[in-house]
């Protein structure tokens, strides 16, 4: 299922968004591409169950991408991706095909992130295993 960041030409909000997001996998959507414009938390705070979700993320990422990421959810994002990506982990993989920002995969309890290119200042700090 895609879910793109505009509607009618105009970007979404981030809670917009995540709304999207919430229902498509509440009505049982597990792969999404989410066409983003900057909308932040994209893929966080997503409960898969047993299941698993398979997010891919394209166009400029807004902060905190997976953050508080559950186990089960693995998200992809073609390109870099900004502030604190994966904070607060809790089990998601996620992988950046691209730079990482500030703060990448702080305070990660869980789960495990994957960075093609290079991370910026404070990245994965305070995690549980580094």
């Amino acid at each position: 299922m895609i879910i793109n960041g505009k509607l009618n030409n105009k970007r979404l909000s981030s809670k917009a968004l995540e709304e999207n997001i919430q229902a498509a996998v509440h009505n049982g959507s597990h792969s999404l591409e989410i066409k983003a414009q900057g909308q932040h938390g994209i893929g966080g705070r997503l409960w898969p169950g047993d299941d698993k979700i398979n997010i891919k993320v394209s166009g400029p990422v807004g902060q905190r991408l997976g953050a508080m990421g559950m186990q089960g959810t693995e998200i992809v994002v073609n390109g870099s991706a900004s502030d604190d990506v994966g904070w607060l982990n809790c089990g998601a993989t996620i992988t950046v095909l691209g730079d990482v920002t500030n703060g990448a995969h702080n305070a990660g309890a869980q789960g495990i992130l994957y960075v093609q290119g290079g991370g910026g200042a404070r990245c994965d700090t305070m995690t549980k295993n580094n």
